[in-house]
């Protein structure tokens, strides 16, 4: 199993930080200590999904404002899982996330955490998950079935292709039972605002 997995998608809406949390979730109830890490500093879509506070996180730490160890919060109820939320908005996100502060945050939570999953922007909005994508051990890529157009999805593999990046498989959000094949997929982005302890699949 990969160590430091970024999870994105083609475009919006796909359900990259639902399957963040599941993940982070699912690794942590059986393989040791997960960190969640939000690397979307453009919003801030872990800390309003688990209902934590946001006023220090990945921002300020590769801004050097906050340690790493100030900055991670225990999430409540699962003692193996932790999450590092995006923190406030910084002024140039894709900057950050290329510093070399970037890579010693990722050093050094592989030291003290069994697996490390990274919630990223789209694609084929901003740069910042190809960025990203140099950093880790293995990408996997969201689709939501029935939105996510073919051209967007294949756009986004090149650019992971390009970027060097090793892509660990599809996963297929609102896949509807009825169907048995897809040939489309789209986009319907929208904040999830889910109760505090609660992890839900879209």
């Amino acid at each position: 199993m990969p160590k430091k997995i970024l999870v994105t998608s083609a475009g919006n809406a796909e359900g990259k930080t639902v399957t963040t949390l599941n993940l982070g979730q699912a690794l942590a109830q059986r393989r040791g200590s997960v960190l969640i890490i939000d690397c979307d500093l453009r919003r801030n879509s872990v800390a309003s999904a688990l209902n934590l506070p946001n006023d220090k996180g990945v921002s300020t730490v590769l801004e050097g404002e906050h340690e790493l160890s100030q900055a991670v919060q225990q999430y409540s109820g699962k003692p193996n899982l932790w999450v590092l939320t995006s923190g406030p908005l910084p002024r140039h996100p894709a900057e950050l996330l290329a510093s070399e502060n970037m890579e010693a945050l990722l050093r050094e939570a592989s030291k003290r955490f069994t697996h490390i999953i990274i919630d990223s922007p789209p694609m084929l909005a901003v740069t910042d998950a190809s960025i990203l994508s140099t950093l880790v051990d293995g990408v996997l890529l969201v689709v939501a079935s029935g939105s996510t157009s073919r051209s967007g999805l294949l756009r986004a593999r090149r650019i992971l292709a390009n970027a060097g990046a090793s892509v660990l498989g599809v996963a297929v959000n609102k896949l509807d039972p009825r169907f048995q094949t897809y040939s489309s997929y789209g986009y319907a982005y929208a904040n999830a605002n889910w109760p505090a302890g609660s992890i839900k699949v879209s």
